[in-house]
């Protein structure tokens, strides 16, 4: 174990953090001057962060105001940009004042879903699609359990794809206000205990292998499938933008646009 190794860890006061960057000003030969102060109380950000040693300023802009139309009230909505990218948040506030000057955006949410996608492995094709057949017929007894584990989350869905002899299963629930990660992976780990002990008992079929995650949920990644069929919230926004706001902000006739 190297000396910077060695630092303690879980310690969370300022003090720890001032040895954490000595420690690695002697590790590394950098004067590291950027550490010297922090602009967060070491002890606020303690099961936030390890290792903690500082933090790193980025310039913050604002574009807006922006009218939006929602479906039950309209507001005007600013926002922060965090960026080092010149013109850039003078371009989103060119855009704004357009869209202001023609009557501003209007916004609805088509949808607001998370998804879970265990895996699982079996002997034979015939297995694998004697699942999806089961699994479908389950889908209600399934609903049923997630309303006991939890007061938000709900399964409205399931989509499963069949891979050969693996079948990846899209739990898709819809979680109130919450983002619902943690929740629906609680719910889906559930509902796969479920499905092990059922499964085999009424249909023979044995299960060989599954894994709580196969990816197919495209959590933290692009992916067609996302782009398709949705994922999280689901938006669509409109806005027409007048022939003299056109030509004035945006310095564009409507027959050049086109």
């Amino acid at each position: 174990m190297s000396k910077l190794e060695k630092v303690k860890r879980t310690r969370d006061s300022e003090n720890d953090r001032k040895s954490r960057v000595a420690a690695i000003r002697k590790y590394t030969g950098l004067k590291l001057n950027s550490y010297g102060t922090s602009s967060l109380d070491s002890r606020s950000v303690s099961g936030n962060i390890e290792n903690f040693i500082g933090t790193v300023s980025i310039p913050v802009g604002y574009a807006g105001p922006l009218n939006i139309h929602f479906k039950e009230e309209t507001l005007d909505v600013v926002a922060p940009l965090a960026t080092s990218e010149g013109a850039l948040i003078s371009s989103v506030q060119r855009g704004s004042i357009a869209i202001n000057l023609s009557g501003g955006a209007t916004v609805r949410t088509l949808s607001s879903k998370m998804i879970r996608a265990p895996q699982y492995e079996f002997e034979s094709i015939d297995a694998a699609l004697n699942f999806t057949h089961w699994l479908n017929k389950k889908i209600d007894s399934l609903k049923l359990l997630v309303r006991d584990k939890s007061n938000y989350a709900q399964l409205i869905e399931l989509d499963t794809k069949i891979l050969g002899r693996t079948v990846h299963v899209r739990f898709i629930y819809t979680t109130g206000n919450a983002a619902g990660q943690n929740m629906t992976t609680f719910c889906t780990s559930y509902l796969c205990q479920f499905i092990n002990e059922k499964f085999e008992l009424e249909t023979g079929f044995k299960i060989l292998n599954f894994i709580i995650e196969g990816n197919l949920s495209s959590d933290k990644k692009i992916s067609h499938i996302s782009a398709i069929e949705g994922r999280g919230h689901s938006v669509v926004a409109e806005t027409i933008i007048k022939g003299n706001v056109l030509r004035k902000i945006l310095k564009m006739d409507v027959e050049n646009f086109y």
